[in-house]
């Protein structure tokens, strides 16, 4: 798919628009965020999971709020994760491809195996390698 229009005078496009903001992102986080900080993240019960389908069908869901259950994330009320930003290096997050990349991947049944193109790319001797957090990703030059 190409683009319906040019952008116009000095106008970015998507990718060059977010890595601009990256970039600036990053900067401003390495006087703030040295360190990778660690975030707690609620998810609600979502549909057809374990928990939501757990929950008893017959005489409606106890609240905990009210006394009536003990609070179980995850089953009583939503999940909880820790998950940890590295805000200092977004910039090299978004402009790298990484070693996941080696992986199987793909969707609706159709899975494609990246060893082989992940190490084809690798070895091109034009590709710049960057470290992130002790990795060594690759750096994409566009979407």
């Amino acid at each position: 798919m190409g683009a319906a229009v040019p952008p116009n005078w000095e106008a970015k496009s998507d990718w060059e628009a977010f890595k601009f903001l990256s970039k600036k992102f990053s900067g401003i986080a390495k006087k703030h965020f040295q360190k990778p900080v660690k975030d707690i993240v609620m998810s609600p019960l979502m549909h057809d999971t374990p928990g939501e389908i757990a929950q008893p069908a017959l005489g409606g869901v106890k609240d905990w709020k009210k006394g009536e259950c003990e609070i179980i994330p995850g089953k009583t009320t939503q999940s909880f994760t820790i998950v940890e930003r590295d805000f200092a290096n977004v910039d090299k997050m978004y402009t790298a491809v990484g070693p996941l990349q080696k992986t199987k991947y793909g969707f609706h049944g159709v899975m494609l195996e990246g060893k082989d193109l992940y190490e084809e790319y690798l070895n091109q001797e034009h590709i710049e390698k960057k470290d992130v957090n002790g990795q060594k990703p690759i750096p994409r030059d566009g979407p």
